[in-house]
């Protein structure tokens, strides 16, 4: 059973972690922010709202990077058994493990091309290693740390974990080829592409406003389903090629209902405008907020919708009307 399939709400959460406003790196912890007193209270390590806001996001996509590099590892012990093929797959995978290693250009540039994705080329293309990555995270300590500067590190770190598990899918010989260029218009129309971990909670409003094509769904909207967050530089791929449009100038939302927060900023980082559930806990940082609405934008040209429930599933479709081509 997935963490998704395990997930529910049985508890209260805590409000101060929804807001990003609590922190346990430390057995002193955890410190909590009041959301009423953040621009004069601080953690005891001195880290303020901003900052925690940040650390939180850091602290789940480098437990979610290590889970990645566990499989790798796994990979690699499979590889070094079968020494006389592992060729390609092998090598990457020793790139991605080896915290020495640059990642070859060509590498990244065979799963996310510039071409399609020329906003990550921009600013979130890592150089090392995922476990370099991994270890620099660590680095991005300190009182007078800019937030937006481990927000970034965040999303390249993202980007790896998808490196990876393209990686492992493909020494796996799991086949990735889909028929969805055949089923595509010749004109560009507006694209919402889904990622559901499990049935949950936008079930019954996916049903309503996406398989019926509910009022205020933008004509001619195509509904791409996904399992894996990682697919998403395949589907880009065949965007580009069929109407010949990056993803930053497509009219395209992915909506995410996932526990997995390196789904969300790899879809960040490849460009797309991503709305989740759970949304990220970015309210108690203006910083924070603004770094994934304004902030992205300005870089890059995508930006980040958080829904709160499923009332705000509109809001993905308004966004969509507005951007049509």
């Amino acid at each position: 059973m997935s963490r998704d399939e395990k997930h529910g709400r049985e508890f209260p959460s805590c409000g101060y972690g929804l807001l990003g406003l609590c922190c346990s790196d430390c057995l002193l912890g955890p410190c909590r922010i009041s959301p009423f007193e953040k621009e004069t209270e601080k953690g005891l390590c001195g880290a303020n709202a901003d900052l925690l806001s940040a650390w939180n996001l850091r602290r789940l996509i480098w437990r979610e990077g290590a889970q990645a590099l566990s499989s790798l590892q796994r990979v690699g012990g499979q590889f070094q058994k079968r020494a006389n093929n592992s060729g390609t797959f092998g090598e990457a995978v020793a790139q991605l493990l080896d915290p020495s290693r640059e990642i070859p250009p060509s590498l990244f540039s065979s799963l996310f091309p510039e071409k399609f994705f020329p906003s990550l080329y921009r600013k979130t293309l890592p150089s090392g290693s995922l476990t370099r990555e991994l270890l620099n995270l660590l680095d991005l300590d300190g009182e007078q740390q800019e937030p937006e500067k481990v927000l970034w590190a965040c999303l390249r770190t993202s980007l790896l974990i998808f490196l990876a598990e393209e990686v492992e899918q493909k020494a796996a010989n799991i086949e990735n080829s889909h028929a969805l260029a055949e089923e595509l218009p010749e004109a560009p129309l507006p694209v919402l592409i889904t990622l559901t971990g499990s049935p949950g909670h936008f079930q019954e409003a996916l049903k309503e406003h996406i398989l019926e094509r509910g009022r205020g769904v933008p004509s001619g909207t195509i509904f791409i389903p996904i399992s894996k967050a990682s697919a998403l530089s395949r589907v880009g791929r065949v965007l580009y090629e069929k109407w010949a449009l990056t993803i930053p100038d497509l009219t395209v939302v992915v909506l995410i209902e996932s526990i997995s927060l390196s789904a969300v900023l790899g879809s960040l980082a490849l460009g797309f405008t991503t709305a989740s559930y759970p949304p990220l806990p970015l309210k108690g940082s203006e910083r924070a907020e603004r770094f994934f609405s304004e902030g992205l934008k300005k870089e890059a040209g995508n930006c980040y919708l958080p829904l709160e429930d499923e009332k705000a599933i509109p809001m993905i479709f308004q966004f969509l009307d507005s951007k049509r081509l």
